[in-house]
């Protein structure tokens, strides 16, 4: 599960300490129905193994931090139960618990708009800090896919009921059947029940086609209506309000109605709707989603309605993705950006030292990242939001060889790739986000059974290197009692001397080993494939930990081989930020090399290999 943490905004970081305290309960109440350890916490910081110049180990002896936890046990333990049956919506994800400082200032945002908002430039009245947030908070909104469902009504549950019946006879014997008596209002074809998620207007019948054995389906809709407005046979008695007073059983029937009522969404993946339910809990709604538009709903300002122009969709490439849309308060043309913090901190507009403005600028970045190194030593999952204004020239120059990149036969995704890079760059930084990428229950016990039974457990992931090694702590992929190998090398050169220099050790660590084959001024040997023992080699066991660009190094032709029998000689592996080709090739060599039956696995099409 993705749960939005905490966030910074034009260089001002906002904790949401109380959202910190809402999760820890509901980590509490896992914690006390599975009666273990809790996993969710907050891992210190590690310090650097190694770098492109030498190779230090160290030895892991730390622990976790302890949490205070506070608040209603039993209430999260309810919601915990729920969270477990359900996808983006449960109360862990939705109800986010905004920070009362920032959240003061989107609602000052929202009022100074609503009474500018019919001026020349009604965003010119706020200060830079609070255009800043308006702003940040609209892209956490709208630059994604995120669809909504149901916006208006309550979900609607549909069910079907099988009647046998006599073969119809008469034309009478047809419309009896199909009266508005037989008929529940309200009702969709049976083929949108199968195949289409849009919603019907609620007083639309269907005639559905009488099947050879004369058996026929109704379709009977139920609401949700509350206990009063239900006679006793079932209909609704048009007089909901009878009753003197709304009986405790009422008042709950009330409040599930009114949560039905609630805004659904169905987002491609868990941080996408984890940003779209922090922005939620600020007052800043997605409130509907078409091809061409996209409205977000206020307090004050009341539905904004943004003319969608394009969407960038993320790819593994560019590590981020974009929308142009038309701002309905300014007529501008707004590029919003949310991806990676290594690629997006690149592609901000140049600042100068020489005005007051560029310092300012320049301050306000070297804040962000340093808070973006914090999430990530928190094992929080970091994106930066930023933001570019184009000119009607500059759009229309763009879209003239944008549309041609579309419509080219030859190159068309590298020309469609060339044409985001030309319009993603010159970004203002607005902020970035820390999500916080929850463990599913029982992984660090399937990792230990799954080394029980003899099986080496390597993890190829997109996450930043600190990000990955909390995690891979938390689900005890790592361990604080062996020693962990990092490789991060700048060049080719760099890498190939790292790996010499573990080799080295590596192989003083084993009292017998028989090389088959040399690699330079290394012997580097393959035996059959087994898991790395502790019993074969003296010391605590060993772990590599490697960044992508050093990966890609690695798996070169020249250094492929010392790569893969370090590897080999290691009980975890985990690479960082790698690319799904990167996965593809590591898994290629370990089954070429070692002749070894392997297993990807992956959550997503960037993430299998």
């Amino acid at each position: 599960k993705m749960v939005f943490r905490r966030c910074t905004v034009s260089g001002i970081e906002y904790s949401h300490d109380a959202n910190a305290q809402r999760l820890a309960r509901y980590q509490e109440a896992d914690s006390e129905e599975e009666e273990a350890v809790p996993r969710g916490g907050s891992l210190p910081q590690r310090g650097s193994i190694g770098s492109h110049q030498s190779v230090r180990v160290m030895h892991r002896s730390q622990s976790t931090k302890s949490h205070r936890r506070t608040g209603s046990r039993a209430e999260a333990k309810r919601a915990s139960m729920l969270s477990k049956h359900t996808a983006f919506s449960s109360p862990m994800e939705k109800d986010i618990t905004p920070d009362p400082k920032l959240f003061e200032k989107v609602s000052e945002c929202d009022r100074c708009l609503a009474i500018t908002r019919h001026q020349e430039h009604p965003l010119a009245h706020l200060s830079p800090e609070l255009s800043d947030v308006f702003d940040f908070f609209i892209a956490l909104t709208i630059c994604n896919t995120v669809v909504v469902t149901s916006p208006d009504q309550p979900r609607q549950k549909v069910r079907v009921r099988f009647e046998v019946k006599s073969p119809v006879k008469t034309i009478e014997d047809f419309l009896r059947r199909f009266s508005p008596s037989r008929l529940t209002s309200g009702c969709s074809s049976i083929g949108s029940l199968a195949t289409s998620k849009a919603a019907h207007k609620s007083g639309s019948n269907f005639l559905s086609t009488l099947p050879n054995d004369s058996t026929l389906f109704k379709l009977e809709e139920r609401l949700d209506q509350p206990a009063a407005a239900i006679a006793s046979n079932g209909y609704s008695s048009g007089a909901a309000s009878w009753a003197p007073e709304h009986t405790a059983q009422e008042q709950k029937l009330e409040l599930e109605q009114e949560q039905e009522r609630e805004l659904r969404y169905e987002a491609e993946s868990p941080d996408e709707a984890a940003l779209v339910y922090a922005a939620r809990a600020y007052n800043c709604a997605l409130v509907d989603r078409l091809h061409d538009q996209v409205s977000v709903e206020l307090p004050h300002l009341g539905r904004l309605t943004f003319e969608l122009l394009h969407t960038l969709g993320f790819d593994s490439i560019r590590k981020r993705m974009s929308v142009v849309i038309r701002h309905p308060l300014t007529d501008e043309i707004n590029v919003y950006t949310k991806g990676a913090d290594s690629v997006v901190m690149d592609l901000l507009l140049p600042c100068s030292s020489d005005d007051a403005r560029g310092r300012h600028q320049k301050k306000i970045r070297s804040k962000t990242q340093n808070y973006l190194n914090l999430y990530a030593v928190e094992g929080l999952r970091t994106l930066c939001i930023a933001k570019r204004v184009l000119s009607e020239e500059e759009y229309a120059c763009w879209l003239q060889s944008h549309l041609e990149a579309e419509s080219s036969l030859d190159n068309r995704e590298e020309l469609l790739f060339q044409s985001a890079i030309r319009l993603e760059t010159n970004l203002h930084l607005l902020g970035a986000t820390g999500i916080e990428d929850r463990l599913q229950d029982g992984v660090p016990e399937t990792i230990a059974k799954l080394r029980q039974a003899g099986l080496q457990i390597w993890v190829l992931t997109g996450d930043k290197q600190e990000t990955a090694i909390n995690i891979a702590y938390a689900c005890k992929l790592l361990d604080h009692d062996e020693e962990v190998i990092t490789l991060n090398a700048e060049s080719q050169e760099a890498c190939a001397a790292l790996l010499d220099q573990c080799l080295h050790y590596v192989q003083s660590r084993i009292p017998c080993s028989t090389p088959e084959k040399t690699a330079g001024n290394v012997s580097v040997g393959f035996s059959p494939v087994c898991p790395p023992s502790t019993s074969t080699t003296s010391g605590p066991s060993l772990s590599l930990v490697i960044d992508g660009r050093s990966l890609a190094y690695a798996l070169e032709k020249n250094l492929e081989d010392k790569f893969l029998f370090l590897a080999k000689q290691c009980r975890s592996v985990l690479c960082c930020r790698s690319t799904p080709l990167q996965k593809s090739m590591v898994v290629k060599l370990v089954r070429s090399k070692l002749k070894a039956m392997t297993l990807a696995i992956g959550l997503s099409p960037v993430g299998t290999p």
